[in-house]
């Protein structure tokens, strides 16, 4: 997020004395990496866990201008996807099983230690550096073992071994190595002989990880170790083989063997190498910018109108602001719903009384037109059998 080089950091923090690092960089001129720390400050003391690191990914940071999410991506790696994710993950179910205080996830987040094991068997072009333990089941093109010449008599040996680890009734307490009684010594061997096999286990798991080409090397300072590694097996194979050939490094006294076996057929996994490539379009000027501040009270949705769609709509009926608009329809729909169920001799009286009623607020002339109106439409014989006796009306 920072986006600051080793050397500047190291430059921050040494020879402060009893400055804490925070006051060393706001007394430094890195004003950028400062006003983006008060903000987050500032954001910390009121913004949900959920909230505050959604920010700090999604938002600008001094080491890239788009988000901070891009600028891990650029340092780290794609590998460092799937730990955000589950560390995002985390954080929800914090939230849903505890007050959303960021305080409290931090607090609960230092107590746990969670592991995360990603799935690397199609992780892509990419360099992986793994423990043998870990490698097991996966393979790669080229495989490089760096350092092979540990033996495993170099192994920190229990000093109590249990009935498990030596297939004998009791267990048994060797503080040392030599002048053991017969008990011990043959519990001792026994270990020792089991920790032999798995060293040359693990050897042969390393190198047959590799798929076209391995590299077994090994690094030693004034003395060499015992021959008794990894480096001393391979070294031994080789000088068995037929067709080595050697070459002379600069970085190693001793030349190189080199043993190759060209291909003559299709590999394993010819159908996972042959990947399709995609042209991608260009992403949109939208996707990298902050989404705009929403109004405050908000917009109102209205599900039967297209978003964005400002056309004035009418009234509803029962709205109190210029419910005039509707108050002559209304009435005249009432009086063609109630009229046909009374005779029509009594249809001029009626209407007349229930126009001059208080509520409905009418002066003379619109009592006059509305009647008109109404008794037009109800003696109209085209309209006779929809507003005739037990007719519906309404």
């Amino acid at each position: 997020f920072i986006g600051v080089s080793e050397e500047v950091l190291f430059d921050l923090s040494y020879d402060r004395k009893s400055l804490s690092l925070w006051d060393r960089v706001r007394k430094s001129d890195h004003i950028q990496i400062v006003e983006w720390l008060e903000s987050l400050v500032r954001l910390s003391s009121k913004s949900k866990p959920y909230d505050f690191f959604a920010h700090l990914l999604q938002s600008s940071c001094p080491a890239d201008t788009e988000s901070g999410l891009r600028a891990i991506k650029a340092r780290l790696g794609d590998e460092a996807l799937d730990p955000i994710d589950e560390f995002l993950n985390i954080i929800l179910s914090f939230e849903h099983n505890h007050a959303p205080n960021l305080q409290a996830f931090l607090v609960h987040q230092k107590s746990n230690n969670q592991q995360i094991k990603r799935e690397l068997d199609d992780a892509g072009d990419v360099v992986r550096i793994m423990t043998i333990h870990g490698a097991k089941g996966l393979q790669a093109p080229i495989v490089i073992l760096p350092d092979t010449l540990r033996s495993s008599s170099g192994a920190k040996k229990d000093r109590i071994l249990l009935p498990e680890q030596t297939t004998q009734k009791l267990p048994y307490f060797c503080p040392t190595s030599s002048d053991l009684p017969v008990p011990c010594q043959k519990a001792m061997n026994f270990l020792e002989q089991k920790q032999d096999e798995e060293y040359r286990r693990l050897f042969y798991v390393a190198a047959t990880r590799a798929e076209s080409e391995l590299y077994i090397g090994g690094y030693f300072g004034k003395s060499r170790p015992k021959k008794e590694s990894w480096y001393d097996y391979a070294e031994s194979a080789f000088k068995k083989l037929p067709d080595i050939t050697e070459e002379e490094v600069s970085y190693s006294k001793t030349p190189t063997m080199i043993f190759s076996n060209p291909q003559t057929g299709d590999p394993d996994r010819a159908d996972k190498d042959n990947i399709n490539v995609q042209e991608f379009l260009p992403a949109p000027n939208w996707l990298h910018k902050a989404m705009p501040e929403e109004p405050n009270p908000p917009t109102p949705l209205t599900p039967s109108r297209p978003s964005g769609d400002l056309i004035e709509t009418s009234l509803s009926p029962l709205q109190t602001e210029k419910h005039d608009r509707f108050k002559r329809g209304n009435i005249i729909h009432k009086l063609l719903q109630l009229l046909p169920e009374i005779p029509s001799i009594q249809w001029e009286d009626k209407t007349q009384q229930y126009l001059s009623m208080p509520a409905h607020d009418l002066n003379k002339s619109s009592q006059e037109e509305i009647l008109k109106e109404t008794l037009n439409i109800l003696n109209d014989k085209t309209f006779a059998p929809v507003f005739g006796p037990n007719s519906r009306a309404e």
